[in-house]
């Protein structure tokens, strides 16, 4: 079982294990609790993702995060 935080900022992040290597970002979020949806932004170690992505083999510890984009003045 792997280990990884998950969160959407601003916010708590979540530490989830995983067992199965191929479920997407989505499937992960869910997992913590979480819902992203379409406005959000999702990176994983600072690189930007699709939520279709699957988490793969990273490694315990990984990141991934949900954001949305700051409106500016």
């Amino acid at each position: 079982m792997k280990t990884y935080k998950v969160g959407i900022i601003p916010g708590t992040i979540t530490e989830i294990g995983v067992e199965d290597p191929n479920i997407t970002v989505t499937e992960l979020f869910a997992l913590a609790g979480l819902t992203i949806d379409s406005g959000h932004t999702i990176r994983r170690n600072g690189e930007t993702i699709s939520v279709d992505s699957t988490v793969g083999a990273m490694d315990t510890g990984t990141s991934f995060y949900a954001s949305k984009k700051i409106k500016g003045n």
